[in-house]
């Protein structure tokens, strides 16, 4: 019925608050994604949208880790139209600095839950929204490697200042020796691999400059070693 209703183009500005919440409610039985006629709704009703939606998704994100309603929940606004992304952008930056702050969480599922975090933030149209997310890469990953957080980091940093990102790769390998198997495998397997979980590093933008390419292929030889490489 709503999406019907939503045929109008000015449907949501025919709504009172209260029915803008109603409307919102029925938002999460939309299968794969947000529904079409949210991006009306929440130009029309922001606040109530968020009261409604966002309460849920800040909700979601506080609870236990083994949880996946946050998981879910991301990803829907990740994928929306930037218009409802921006709607959610405060409280997912709220739980995050939070989390950074408490420190709190270890294992597969806090990894997956920052990673989703931040993947839906790094597509933000907001440019302060992306420098505080740079600024908490260059905090975090002055903590060291060692941290099960640090290779979501990494993927920030390179994304958003590759310079500082090559720097920043340059000085933690330093102190790895090279392997067959080593850690150093498992970082560029992480930041470049195409079929990685998460975030991923793309070298092709320009701001990637072939100085920085240059140097990541040479640290690439140093820790993925030609004689210890599988050949197919």
């Amino acid at each position: 019925a709503i999406a019907a209703e939503a045929e109008d183009p000015l449907w949501a500005t025919k709504l009172t608050d209260e029915q803008a919440k109603l409307a919102a409610r029925y938002a999460p039985l939309e299968l794969n994604g947000v529904p079409s006629w949210l991006a009306s709704l929440v130009a029309a009703h922001p606040a109530a949208v968020d009261s409604v939606l966002g309460n849920e998704l800040s909700l979601s994100l506080r609870e236990p880790l083994e949880r996946t309603e946050a998981i879910f929940l991301l990803q829907n606004v990740r994928h929306a139209p930037p218009r409802v992304t921006a709607l959610f952008e405060p409280r997912i930056l709220a739980w995050l600095d939070e989390a950074c702050a408490s420190n709190d969480g270890s294992g597969g599922e806090a990894v997956n839950r920052l990673s989703q975090v931040v993947e839906t933030l790094l597509k933000s149209e907001n440019p302060d929204t992306l420098k505080h997310l740079q600024e908490l890469a260059g905090t975090e990953l002055a903590k060291g490697f060692q941290s099960k957080f640090a290779k979501v980091w990494m993927a920030v940093l390179m994304q958003l200042a590759p310079g500082a990102g090559v720097d920043a790769l340059e000085k933690g390998l330093s102190a790895i020796a090279p392997s067959a198997r080593g850690p150093g495998v498992g970082w560029f397997a992480a930041l470049f691999a195409h079929d990685s979980r998460g975030a991923t590093v793309d070298l092709r933008r320009e701001e990637v400059a072939p100085t920085l390419l240059l140097r990541l292929t040479r640290l690439a030889y140093q820790h993925v070693r030609p004689g210890d490489d599988a050949h197919h």
